[in-house]
């Protein structure tokens, strides 16, 4: 089973926003700012699927921007619609795991299940 498997891997343990900081400042990751929804809005206006909008940061960046996005939410006492954060943050859309430093991919298996030739 999956959720057996998965429960085994050291993230499960360590993966804390404090660590993922510390280890994601050298993570270069896109983050996108534009929804699903919005580029099937965009299709049906035009036809072809709208354009995704981008930015570059550093994994630890976005985690320490959406921390404080969380922080200023709870401070003010006040939610933020998903669609309000995704204006303000964007959100993460894709994270290659294979591109993570070699000691967050032996948190997930990647980097243990590779050096052992077996797969994830």
């Amino acid at each position: 089973c999956v959720t057996d498997y998965v429960a085994k891997w050291p993230a499960i343990r360590k993966w804390s926003l404090e660590y993922l900081i510390k280890m994601g400042k050298e993570v270069h990751v896109e983050v996108a700012m534009t929804t699903n929804e919005e580029q099937e809005r965009q299709r049906g206006e035009g036809g072809d699927i709208g354009t995704i909008y981008k930015r570059s940061t550093t994994l630890a960046g976005y985690l320490q921007q959406l921390a404080r996005e969380k922080g200023e939410e709870e401070e003010e006492g006040k939610e933020i619609t998903a669609a309000q954060k995704l204006r303000n943050i964007g959100y993460l859309k894709q994270l290659d795991v294979h591109k993570l430093p070699f000691s967050l991919q032996s948190d997930v298996g990647g980097a243990a299940a590779a050096a052992g030739g077996g797969a994830v």
